[in-house]
């Protein structure tokens, strides 16, 4: 099978060097109206190598390799001159710096009693969602979001989420309690995980409400990022 990519704007086409990679992003030039792609890693770890395609010379560029992790990376998120990606099994936060190439290992503690850590960008700035659960007690249960500092060393603690909305939102599945979670402008979007319940909570107000049910042709609407 051949894997191809068509950028909408330019209908340009090129072969895919992975896929799919363990953690992909997009940077965006608007000065000079281009763009680079960011495909890292394949095939569990058997190649850890990062790739960045160039629309304006059209390349690909084999640059830093990802460094030596366990379990999968999550997220992929683009804010500013960095991809940062999340390493589900040991909570180890990556970052792909792309102006010097190079992929940092963040020096950076997790709130404690966190688990299903979600990435999300809004205003600018780096967010992180995650469940805490305080006493492993199903009240106790709640989803809080933070933002990184501006010195990009700790976590600040935006909100968190009333007991029945958060309620609402976590579901059973697979005997797991998951949610979904994307940003976009000042707004971090939340759902169950078969996308019948949505929430939002405005980073910005840091104020929370629910959201209307989004459906397309008839079904519930997804939450990609």
């Amino acid at each position: 099978m051949i894997d191809l990519l068509m950028c909408p704007h330019t209908a340009y086409t090129t072969l895919l060097p992975v896929c799919p990679p363990l953690v992909a992003g997009i940077f965006e030039r608007k000065d000079t109206k281009s763009y680079s792609l960011v495909f890292a890693g394949s095939n569990g770890y058997s190649r850890k190598s990062t790739y960045v395609f160039d629309s304006l010379t059209r390349t690909w560029q084999v640059s830093g390799s990802l460094p030596q992790i366990r379990g999968d990376l999550t997220d992929g998120i683009v804010c500013g001159s960095y991809l940062h990606a999340l390493a589900s099994l040991t909570k180890e936060f990556l970052s792909f710096d792309i102006k010097q190439g190079i992929w940092i290992k963040r020096r950076i503690s997790f709130p404690p009693l966190a688990s299903y850590l979600h990435l999300t960008r809004c205003s600018g700035t780096l967010q992180l969602v995650a469940l805490v659960d305080a006493a492993h007690i199903e009240d106790d249960r709640t989803i809080r979001i933070w933002e990184l500092s501006q010195k990009g060393n700790e976590w600040q603690e935006l909100g968190a989420m009333p007991a029945d909305m958060c309620a609402s939102l976590l579901q059973q599945w697979d005997g797991l309690h998951s949610f979904k979670c994307v940003g976009h402008g000042e707004v971090v979007y939340f759902s169950t995980y078969d996308c019948t319940t949505f929430l939002a909570f405005n980073v910005s107000l840091e104020a929370l409400a629910m959201a209307p049910n989004y459906r397309v042709c008839g079904q519930p609407a997804m939450l990609c990022k």
